[in-house]
């Protein structure tokens, strides 16, 4: 019998071993970080590419890695800020795809809309910041852009996406806040006009046809926003619609 419990101990501490190094493999941390000593040789000597290949997740890394340890591996991404180097926000987030493997591999898993929207959540529900993985509320346009992405949005339930919409009207306000001093310009109507359309919303569709310009900025994120009276139209339907459902 003591044979059998010490076999039982022996086998129950190799199991917490192997969890416990199984979860320090996913905790990734980027080897390099931007205006370092590294950084800046490998910058001279290879360029941007040779960035790019030092901030790869190898990919036996990466296919273990969880939803959120994705989420947080983007949000922590050295180049991320990258977004910003293109004539739109969209072109710049499709770039981001090439460069981040992370980035990447969030955008296929199925329960992508889920954890990021409990990101987002968690960085409007009050002050502390530090119970999710954004800490900074500045990063919240690049949350909404990435959850705005058809990808994520096709992820949620009609039911999920139409909480989205609630909740971002309800946080309207602390989301301008947020959004002050942020790297992206990114109206807070964007991520409302991009939950309209992916519930194939009629009378904002409406609006789209008539406007080209309104259809471009929410095709490809121009960085000149759309008129402050279509802002208000567009913010009006997407209250009609959540009080309707």
């Amino acid at each position: 019998m003591k044979n059998v419990n010490l076999f039982l101990l022996i086998s129950l501490f190799i199991i917490v071993q192997s969890v416990t190094a199984f979860s320090q493999v996913l905790d990734w941390v980027y080897p390099i970080k931007p205006g370092s000593e590294e950084w800046m040789n490998i910058l001279k000597s290879e360029g941007l590419g040779g960035i790019d290949a030092k901030l790869r997740i190898p990919e036996d890394v990466l296919q273990k890695m969880t939803t959120r340890q994705l989420f947080k591996a983007w949000m922590d991404y050295p180049m991320r800020s990258l977004i910003n180097a293109f004539n739109t926000y969209q072109a710049g987030f499709e770039a981001q795809i090439k460069r981040s493997n992370a980035l990447k591999v969030l955008l296929e898993r199925e329960d992508a809309g889920k954890a990021i929207f409990q990101e987002y959540k968690l960085l409007l529900s009050g002050t502390d910041t530090t119970k999710g993985i954004i800490t900074n509320v500045k990063d919240i346009s690049y949350v909404e852009l990435l959850i705005s992405q058809e990808k994520i949005l096709n992820k949620l339930s009609k039911n999920e996406k139409t909480d989205l919409l609630k909740f971002s009207l309800d946080n309207e306000q602390k989301r301008k806040e947020y959004r002050k001093g942020s790297l992206l310009a990114i109206g807070g109507i964007l991520l409302e006009g991009r939950v309209l359309i992916n519930l194939d919303d009629k009378e904002f569709k409406e609006i789209i046809s008539k406007d080209r310009t309104v259809e471009s900025y929410f095709q490809n994120v121009e960085m000149l926003s759309i008129s402050k009276e279509t802002e208000n139209k567009i913010n009006d339907i997407a209250k009609k619609y959540v009080k309707i459902k």
